[in-house]
Parts: C-alpha cells; structure tokens; sequence
C-alpha cells in the first residue's frame, strides 16, 4: 500500500478546502483520513495550504474516520468505494504497524487510568498491576476494545509485558473483553483506561464531578498521532509533504495544545493542573508493540473471548451426601460453586446441566436443563434462573453409585457431535470421585475417549473433585485425551477462584480444530 497505491474509502463528511481556479474535470483530490479529534487541526491547516498547491487543480479533501476502519480495508478484510485517501492519521502508530508502515508523530497524549476525584486512598488504583487485579476479580471498569481502539491494543501489551502468570494474565482478558461493552458508563464514577487529554475534557467542561489521571512510575503507553502517506504519486506525494509541514507548524502546535495534547516532545499545555486531575511532567514511556506482538496480542483476546459453551455434569451419587466440612455435603458445596460459577459468565454463554448416578437398567445420567444462552428465555424464566433454581434444589439419590466413566464419554459425544466453531468447547465435571464397581473402567473409558477425540472439534474437560477420596491421579488420566484440568474445592470461598482458573485454562489453550 505504502507502494504507491492510494487507498479507497466509502463516501463521508469530508470538509472539503477552496476549490482550486480549475474545471471540474481537471480537479484531483488528495484525500486525508484523520481521527475525529485531530480534524479541527487538520483541516484548517489543509485550508491554509491550499493556495500554495501546484499544480493549482490539486485539491485538499479532509475527512474524519475511524482508524479500524482503514485497518480493515488495508488488511482487505473490507471493500468500501470512491473516496480516495492519499494521507492517514490515526491515533497511534500502532495501527501502522500492523500493516509495516511507519509515519511522523504530530501530536501526543499518554494512556492513564483515570478514576473519580476523591476516591478514598486505599481505594485508589495506582499501578497496572492493581488495575490487572482489580478487573480479573470482576471489578467494575471502562475499558478499549482492541480491534476498535489502539488503548486497547496497548493495553493488551502491557497485561502481556506486566501478567508473568499465564492464567492470572488470561483471566484479566478474558475481563477485559467484559468491559469493552461498559463504554456508556459515565466517567463520574467508573475506573477507566483512556488518553490523558480525555481526563483533561472532561474536567474542563461544566458540570459532573472531577476524575483524576494515575501514571504509573513503571511506565504508559503512548497514543503518538502519526501522519502517514500512503500514495507514491509525485504530485500527491508533494501535496502530503507540504500539508505535513504545516502539521509541524507554530499554528498547529498551538490548536493541539488548546485541545489537550502534548506536543511531540510531551510538552504538555500550559492548562495541566492537579486542579484539573492531569499533571505536566512526562510520564516514563512503554515500548510499543510491533506488528508481531500486536498480532500475537489479538489472536489471544480472539481466542479467550470467542465464546464458551459449557456443559456442566453434576454428581448426584449417594456418596455426594456425605460431609466433608462440618454441616456441608460434597453436594452441597459443588452447587454452591456451580451457583458461583454462574455469576461469572456473561449473558451470551451457552451453559446446560446434566446429574448423573448409576443405576441398574437405566441410563445413569439425566439432563436438566437444555444447553444454550444463559440469557435465553424458558418457558416464564431465563435459563440462568432455571439452572440456578436446580443447584438450589438438587438432591443426592442415596440408592444409586456412581457412573462418572459413562457421564463423562456421554457428556464428551453430546459436546462433539454438537460442536460450535465459533466458542471454546467446555465439559464441566462436579464430582467427589467416588464410583461404583461396576460399568466402564477408567482404562475402557480413555481409549475410548482416545479413538473419538477430534482435532477438528475439540472440546476441553474440567473436573473439579471434592472431598478426600478424589482421586486427582485417576481423574487427571481421564481428562487427558481432552487436554483436560482436574482441580479440588475445599471451601465455597475457593468458587470463584477455581473456576477463574478452571474456565481460563482451557481458553488459553490454542483450538486446534
């Protein structure tokens, strides 16, 4: 692209500078896609060069668009037409690296983490870490998206740079795809990753309370606003390098500086006051990911949060009714994880339940609850409240052993034969271990599970055992032809941290299929 070749973008609101003294078909624009908040700047420096283009039908079009926008048609995931654009300014030279372009940074405004003024000092988060932690244990926050926004691609980096735990750094992605949809939450009261010159703003118009920006000493990302040329044309070429040097100019610099950017220096506007939550001294500056590591970055955030699909096995077995706490059944501690479990999951994961116990004659396991959207409605209720419901109600049947080897291979073929692509395919497993002597072995089981198994539609195992008869060496066996994880749950405060763990471990892995 950067070869030659200018890049075509559907038709927009472009501010379009004087018309040169020429026919209307002797007129060639030199398009100049910019973010929304350089367009001020820009166009009114593209009004100021224009009487000096030659040849004089060169004409100047300025037009507002979203750098993923450009990405998309540049990776040719997108084909719009007509409006040509020689010129790009995105926000971030990140989204040039993706395509190995590289541009002229004309502006400045560092990633911060902005909370609302006053927070109490213990509650106040300061560092990335705290942010990491906070919103891998649920807490709320307004975070970028990755794929729409180059804050969310360095922050991205950063989790990878700062997270050494891989399950602990695949919890906060999997989080921070939560929070992506939070963006109509009001910065009054909402933690929030965004360009310091946001904080600034927002404190600078009247009314809502004040927030204040956090730097963390270990260093920020950098939103750098490059100007790129993506035409080889000579006369375009020329247009773009005399409308860039204006873009450097005295005038320019100051516009941006009245808008609450830095300059490319990190100069910071002489408006810069704790008063108004920002804070003049340049902050330390992290590395910028390279096209690779960007690459790398988003096929992990696909990956984690594409979507789970969860089929929950429960043991109902008569040993389930024995204490392994005082006054807690294993039963009852497993539907208190499992009740934990759903608070964790959004509204668009499919969940089913099945119980399972062995009986002679009879099949040894019985489904619940149908697998599908939690948010979906059953009947008068959502299937969120109808599994919940369950676990509130769900019995040990005292006559009946268990048949775990036949709900596991049973479980493993439903996920299978109704795989979906597009999720992370997940059997669920909450027993205390213990069967019966009769039906499969663990041996006749695995080979089993062994000849079914298909790279083309995987589905991962998760066993979580319960008690002091789990057999964690048997269970990890079981679950191996499946990559699978055999975890114990000792105390119903462990829940949510189990399952954290559990669920993050099987979407860190690469599907294979």
């Amino acid at each position: 692209m950067a070869g030659g070749v200018a890049l075509l973008l559907a038709p927009a609101l472009f501010a379009i500078t004087r018309t040169p003294p020429c026919s209307t078909d002797e007129v060639q624009d030199v398009g100049v896609s910019v973010v929304a908040e350089l367009l001020p700047a820009v166009t009114a420096a593209a009004e100021r060069v224009q009487p000096t283009l030659e040849p004089r039908c060169l004409r100047l079009r300025v037009g507002e668009r979203r750098p993923d926008e450009i990405s998309r048609i540049l990776s040719g995931e997108a084909l719009t037409d007509v409006e040509r654009t020689d010129v790009w300014i995105p926000d971030s030279s990140t989204w040039l690296a993706r395509h190995g372009l590289s541009g002229l940074s004309l502006a400045r405004s560092p990633l911060v983490i902005s909370q609302p003024a006053g927070t109490a000092k213990a509650d106040r988060i300061r560092t990335w870490k705290e942010l990491f932690d906070h919103v891998a244990e649920g807490g709320k926050a307004r975070l970028p998206d990755p794929f729409r926004e180059a804050a969310g691609t360095e922050l991205l980096a950063a989790a990878r740079t700062m997270i050494a735990d891989p399950t602990r750094r695949t919890a906060f992605v999997r989080e921070m795809g939560r929070r992506t949809a939070e963006t109509s939450a009001s910065l009054d009261d909402t933690l929030a990753v965004l360009p310091e010159r946001m904080v600034w703003k927002h404190n600078t118009e009247a009314g809502g309370r004040k927030i204040r920006a956090a730097y963390p000493a270990f260093g920020v990302p950098m939103l750098d606003y490059p100007l790129a040329v993506l035409n080889g044309d000579p006369r375009r070429r020329a247009a773009a390098e005399l409308l860039r040097a204006e873009l450097e100019g005295e005038p320019t610099r100051r516009a941006l500086l009245a808008e609450g950017f830095r300059t490319p220096e990190s100069h910071a506007p002489s408006t810069f006051t704790a008063d108004l939550g920002v804070f003049p001294s340049p902050p330390r500056v992290l590395a910028a990911p390279g096209e690779r590591e960007i690459t790398a970055d988003l096929a992990v955030w696909t990956r984690v949060n594409r979507g789970l699909r969860m089929l929950v096995l429960l043991d109902v077995s008569r040993s389930m009714g024995s204490e392994v706490r005082p006054g807690r059944t294993g039963l009852s501690l497993l539907a208190d994880f499992a009740r934990a479990g759903l608070e964790l999951l959004p509204d668009d994961t499919d969940v089913g339940m099945w119980t399972f116990a062995g009986s002679a004659g009879q099949r040894p396991w019985e489904q619940l609850v149908p697998t599908g959207p939690l948010d979906e409605q059953l009947g008068e209720t959502t299937r969120r409240a109808q599994l919940k419901q369950r676990y509130d109600r769900v019995k040990p049947l005292p006559r009946r052993g268990s048949a775990l080897y036949e709900a596991f291979l049973a479980g493993f073929r439903d996920l299978s034969g109704t795989y979906r692509p597009d999720r992370t395919n997940v059997l669920l497993i909450l027993t205390d271990g213990v069967r019966g002597s009769s039906g499969l072995s663990l041996a006749e089981t695995v080979r089993r599970l062994s000849a079914e198994v298909s790279p083309q539609r995987p589905v991962r195992a998760i066993v979580v055992g319960v008690g002091d008869r789990v057999d964690v060496t048997g269970l990890r066996s079981l679950v191996a032809p499946l990559d699978g994880m055999v975890f114990t749950a000792d105390e119903p405060s462990d829940a949510r941290r189990h399952l954290i763990e559990a669920i993050t471990s099987a979407l860190r892995q690469e599907p294979t299929g």
